[in-house]
């Protein structure tokens, strides 16, 4: 099983040393993706159905914890003073745009709630949504609650042909997906 969860991240171009394998209960085959705080401390986790399933993700019941997918930002690394942060709906988008000069984050989904907002407020802001009609017509929304916390904020989608962040690494590879994002980001103007 552990093969298979490596051999899934490889061909999903995703380095496999940040995730755990869930190995029963509801987790059961599911790659664990870690949550963490600024100091290193597990706040959340989320898992990715390693098999077809039909719930791809699913993370920690809310009413146990106390604590939901809109009350958290993945951060495989945490932000810098002055950083822009590009946002993403899903952790692996996330992960493929991560590089030295581009910081992602995951908000798992289409929406930035105000707690996350919060978490960013006053920041440089990218909206890097998937290329979808629902990504699309989120930007607009994520970045009114978004400018509401005083972020400045821009926007950039994958080309046409492709589907997310993760697609275009696997196609095309780290540093024509980064040199995409910084050509093809746009500034959004809100009426």
């Amino acid at each position: 099983l552990k093969t298979k969860a490596k051999e899934y991240l490889t061909s999903r171009s995703i380095k496999p040393d940040i995730f755990y394998l869930g190995v029963d209960g509801r987790m059961k085959n599911r790659i664990i993706i870690p949550y963490k705080n600024r100091k290193g401390d597990w706040i959340y986790y989320n898992g990715r159905a390693l098999f077809e399933n039909k719930l791809r993700y699913l993370g920690p019941p809310k009413e146990e914890h106390d604590i939901g997918k809109a009350d958290v930002i993945f951060f495989p690394k945490w932000f810098e003073i002055g950083q822009k942060i590009y946002i993403c709906e899903g952790e692996f988008d996330c992960l493929s745009i991560c590089s030295d000069s581009l910081l992602g984050c995951a908000i798992g989904g289409k929406f930035v709630s105000i707690k996350q907002a919060s978490v960013l407020s006053n920041k440089q802001i990218c909206l890097a949504f998937d290329n979808d009609e629902a990504g699309k017509t989120s930007i607009e929304n994520s970045a009114k609650t978004l400018k509401s916390f005083g972020c400045q904020v821009s926007f950039v989608h994958p080309p046409q042909d492709i589907k997310d962040w993760n697609e275009f690494l696997i196609k095309y590879g780290k540093d024509v997906l980064n040199a995409y994002i910084i050509r093809a980001e746009k500034e959004l103007d809100l009426k």
